[in-house]
């Protein structure tokens, strides 16, 4: 199930290099809505460096799979990033 939000970058973490076959990448986003909410992606793998073009401060929309797991009785829920493109808005025309 794939999923779009829009929202200004507030963070870029680093890479951090999980296992030899696993690395992973966060990046925080907050939605412009009455309540904004922020929201924690995860990049993985080969696509850690997607969001290498931009910056702090950039509007976007990500594309993402929503996916919870289990483990040792508790679950866990990541939001995987598989396309992020930048925002451009018509002054005229609200943000979202």
């Amino acid at each position: 199930m794939s999923q779009s939000i829009k929202g200004k970058i507030l963070i870029i973490a680093d890479e951090v290099q999980v296992s030899d076959k696993f690395k992973k990448r966060e990046f925080i986003i907050q939605t412009d809505e009455k309540y904004p909410k922020k929201i924690c992606f995860q990049l993985i793998n080969d696509r850690v460096d997607l969001i290498d073009p931009y910056m702090e401060g950039e509007t976007v929309l990500v594309e993402y799979n929503p996916e919870s797991k289990e483990s040792n009785n508790r679950w866990f829920t990541n939001l995987t990033a598989w396309k992020i493109e930048k925002q451009h808005y018509n002054q005229d025309e609200p943000n979202f």
